[in-house]
């Protein structure tokens, strides 16, 4: 793709090579001709680099480094989805986005702009609760997939699910913000808000590394290998791909549990978990536990 465009750049060269005006889509759906890598109409190709263009604005104030589209992981369209539903935007707008999201990886896919699909296959919208964590049990399995062949990145992965952390706030973790007496770390997340994070089980803090400055590697390239780790074990465990995402979602159901089992009241919670995650209102939370 030479020097890089801008991501509206490159997302207007995508929609625009697909364009099949003058053709006929109800006539190549009847002749079962390949639909997706088509747009049909101008104005169909404005909607969805309109939506795609919103979501990769929404990738940039969210501290993720998306420069090529080629780069788009699991993580980016899972948060985003979640973002909008606890926004409480419609399932027919969620669907609406999702829909552009899709056609913008086949595309990509298409041209060879990527290899392999970033939006897990099996995600849908739809009326009811979903699940955007790894239930528990795949959780801890995924890791031990991990650990095997990069423990260092199985350890991300444990204090992820241990504290709710999105990847770039674990990457991004100081050693002097670890307290292991507290059993907690401080991080800096959405926007630059700064929270404390209390972990379920602060044990894991003893494996930390703390003699250098940073606990893991703050390089993108790193939060890419965590990323390729992940797929390939959810891969060879047959467990659908939630990114490491879902480790932040599997958190927040782990972190219900334990309040229920507390007598703790759902309100009261869901508002401590909201804090947890770094979030404001505790609505949030049920588009990680319904």
């Amino acid at each position: 793709m030479g020097n890089r465009p801008s991501l509206t750049r490159q997302i207007q060269m995508l929609f625009g090579g697909a364009m099949a005006t003058g053709e006929s889509r109800h006539g190549d759906k009847a002749n079962e001709v390949d639909t997706m890598g088509k747009v049909y109409s101008f104005s169909s190709r404005r909607t969805h680099i309109g939506r795609c263009n919103t979501w990769a604005h929404w990738c940039a104030d969210n501290d993720y480094e998306l420069r090529w589209l080629r780069e788009a992981t699991t993580d980016m369209a899972l948060e985003y989805l979640l973002d909008l539903e606890g926004l409480e935007r419609s399932d027919n707008y969620r669907r609406s986005m999702l829909a552009s999201l899709r056609k913008m990886e086949y595309l990509m896919l298409q041209r060879g702009w990527i290899k392999e699909t970033f939006i897990p296959s099996d995600l849908t919208i739809s009326a009811g609760p979903h699940r955007y964590g790894y239930r528990p049990d795949h959780a801890l399995s995924i890791i031990a997939c991990v650990a095997e062949r990069d423990p260092e990145v199985a350890l991300v992965l444990r204090v992820q699910m241990q504290a709710g952390l999105r990847l770039h706030e674990v990457t991004h973790l100081r050693t002097e913000f670890v307290d292991l007496e507290a059993g907690s770390v401080e991080v800096k997340g959405k926007g630059g808000k700064v929270r404390t994070a209390r972990l379920l089980e602060p044990a894991v803090l003893d494996e930390l590394p703390l003699n250098q400055r940073f606990v893991f590697s703050p390089e993108t390239k790193f939060q890419r290998r965590v990323q390729a780790r992940v797929r390939r074990a959810c891969d060879e465990l047959g467990i659908a791909p939630r990114g490491t995402h879902g480790f932040r979602a599997t958190f927040a159901e782990l972190r219900l549990e334990r309040c229920a089992a507390q007598g703790a009241p759902e309100r009261e919670a869901r508002l401590e978990l909201a804090k947890d995650l770094g979030h404001r209102r505790s609505e949030v939370t049920y588009a990680y536990v319904p």
